[in-house]
């Protein structure tokens, strides 16, 4: 079992923190506000589709947008924060810096998230981690990824060499946080000339019960979704794999 250890060039594309809140009052315009030292909050539009029964059976008959939130961009373009009826976003583009710049954050938005719906009841919690790990191609051009992966993709015997795509899921139950789940994506993202990006999507979420007014919990639980995160990825990435983030 491998160790987690702070790497140089982490192959993070972004990096999340997702609070659901049960926001059946919260009215959606209070969501529209200023945060410092990010953009004139834009829309995010839901769309819903109609459909009509006809003689020929079902059809539809357009879609009707309805905006269940606002987005905010930081002027540095490195944060993008969401807020919803239903909850808050705060996501750390690449390139990355590290837990606690995003945990921070999380924190000074969430105050603001509070402030503007009048405090609200959490219900779910999720921390999301998306890698895309840029593997050199060989002399040869045929990538093996168990040298990369810890259980990669396997091909049937007998049906050549060449793999065009993959992706793999787990769900899995974890013991640590209590009631957590994680849910793993392995795939492949179109390659370039010299390299093949090989994505590792780590999704972790809790469903939560808060200690209102008390958020220590929210962050102390977030803090053990974390770390469950670092042994998926140490424990998926082979050590080939790791010296390319160094």
């Amino acid at each position: 079992m491998s160790e987690p250890y702070p790497l140089k060039n982490a192959p993070i594309k972004e990096a999340l923190i997702d609070i659901q809140v049960n926001g059946s009052k919260v009215d959606i315009q209070s969501l529209k506000t200023s945060l410092d030292d990010f953009s004139t909050p834009t829309e995010i539009l839901l769309t819903k589709l109609q459909f009509e029964a006809g003689p020929e059976g079902s059809q539809s008959s357009g879609g009707v947008r309805t905006c269940v939130g606002y987005r905010y961009e930081s002027s540095n373009s490195e944060f993008v924060v969401q807020f919803r009826q239903n909850g808050m976003t705060v996501s750390r583009l690449a390139p990355y810096a590290d837990w606690e710049e995003l945990l921070l954050m999380a924190k000074i938005i969430w105050l603001k998230y509070q402030e503007v719906t009048k405090s609200v009841d959490v219900v779910r919690l999720a921390v999301r981690y998306i890698n895309a790990l840029k593997i050199p191609f060989p002399e040869n051009n045929l990538i093996d990824f168990d040298l990369y992966l810890s259980n990669g993709p396997q091909l049937p015997p007998g049906l050549g060499d060449e793999l065009d795509h993959f992706l793999s899921r787990l769900v899995l139950s974890l013991k640590s946080p209590v009631g957590a789940t994680a849910i793993i994506n392995q795939t492949m993202e179109q390659p370039s000339n010299e390299h093949l990006p090989l994505v590792l999507d780590i999704d972790i979420f809790l469903k939560f019960k808060q200690d209102y007014p008390d958020d220590d919990k929210i962050w102390s639980s977030l803090e053990l979704m974390r770390k469950a995160k670092n042994i998926i990825f140490f424990n998926t990435m082979t050590k080939a794999a790791l010296e390319l983030c160094k």
